[in-house]
């Protein structure tokens, strides 16, 4: 499995991609993203913000460096 992990991360999720992980038996994608996108997209996108976290070495006196971790069953 860890072969397919690496292989998507490097590589957009598509529907292919997507039906591949379903026929290999993986329920939930998982994903982390930073502010510097637009990560309000997976939530209007149907997946679930499970946590989020400050990276102080990226932050700056204006600005926190947050980072977000989502969900999305795909089973």
């Amino acid at each position: 499995m860890d072969k397919w992990r690496i292989m998507i991360n490097f590589r957009p999720l598509n529907r292919n991609s997507i039906e591949l992980l379903r026929q290999r038996g993986v329920e939930w994608l998982y994903l982390w993203t930073d502010c510097t996108c637009n990560w309000q997209y997976y939530v209007n996108h149907g997946y679930e913000k499970i946590g989020e976290g400050v990276a102080p070495e990226f932050s700056t006196d204006k600005e926190d460096y947050t980072y977000y971790m989502f969900r999305k069953r795909i089973l």
